[in-house]
């Protein structure tokens, strides 16, 4: 590959790595602001976020291994600390939007589903993550979006008994 393409792979790699969470972000916010039902649904994604941190957070202090730009000792595309690579909190991120939007809009899902192979490949390939990393990030991201929904869906039955 000439070193003009390489140069300019690199740009769109670091760029999806680093930004491309913005697009999952935004098609959940408009499916919120489109579904109208706000107090729900802004209950349900809170409570998913916040399930979603928690869980990243243990599963880093389970499990940790270096980055990959670490135990390679190589630059990485994107600026990043030497920290825990375990596991990717762009997936999570995308794990719950995903698992947000599978019971309510399936295209707006579909698209943050390959948003998120594109964002998981990315960061694979700028040596921020492993596999394992991207792909943990994403089910319990999803995990947490799923148990929201079931957490809040028990306490409508609780209410209505």
């Amino acid at each position: 590959m000439p070193p003009s393409a390489a140069g300019a792979l690199a740009a769109v790699v670091a760029l999806v790595a680093d930004d491309a969470i913005l697009v999952p972000a935004a098609v959940t916010a408009y499916v919120i602001a489109v579904r109208r039902r706000w107090r729900t649904d802004l209950l349900e994604a809170a409570l998913a976020g916040i399930l979603t941190v928690v869980l990243v957070q243990i599963a880093g202090h389970l499990y940790a291994h270096p980055r990959p730009f670490v135990v390679w000792g190589t630059t990485p595309l994107v600026p990043h600390g030497a920290d825990n690579a375990f596991p990717s909190d762009h997936l999570a991120a995308c794990g719950l939007a995903f698992g947000y939007l599978a019971g309510r809009r399936r295209p707006a899902a579909a698209l943050t589903l390959l948003f998120a192979l594109l964002i998981g490949a990315a960061r694979v390939y700028a040596q921020l993550h492993w596999p394992l990393d991207v792909v943990a990030g994403f089910a319990l991201g999803a995990t947490a979006a799923y148990a929201a929904q079931g957490i809040l869906s028990a306490a409508q039955r609780g209410r209505a008994a």
